[in-house]
């Protein structure tokens, strides 16, 4: 009798609806493209940087590599959330519209997004400004 009434209770609430969910792995695609841009943008800067400090030294290199390994972790991990972290406002229990909670949360992906892409821009800049 129990199994019988979860399963009424599973089939009465209601669904995401399928255009967007496209829409959510459409946006993810534009994320990842942001993050890939934004990975090059911090190797540049990351490069730029390392040549300026080490100029002739051994440990440009190291630093070179160990830097790009951190800023690629970390866009790593903003890109996981970013499919993880929306999509939670698809699957949860509905609490309003799902329109309102996904484009909520997408919102904050994109400002998480933008904060480290910009950052790797202001470096270079900086970078560039300090070198001239």
């Amino acid at each position: 009798m129990k199994s019988q009434t979860v399963a009424r209770r599973a089939e009465t609430i209601p669904q995401a609806p399928l255009w967007l969910w496209a829409a959510h792995y459409l946006l993810f695609l534009g994320v990842l493209y942001l993050c890939f841009q934004g990975f090059w943008l911090w190797r540049s800067s990351i490069e730029g940087i390392t040549a300026v400090v080490f100029y002739r030294d051994f440990w440009r290199q190291p630093a070179y590599m160990a830097g790009t390994a951190l800023v690629g972790l970390l866009l790593f991990a903003v890109v996981m959330g970013a499919e993880a972290y929306p999509r939670g406002a698809l699957t949860g229990p509905p609490r309003g519209s799902y329109v309102a909670r996904f484009a909520g949360r997408f919102l904050r992906v994109l400002l998480v997004v933008v904060l480290v892409v910009g950052s790797g821009a202001v470096v270079q800049e900086l970078l560039f400004r300090a070198v001239r």
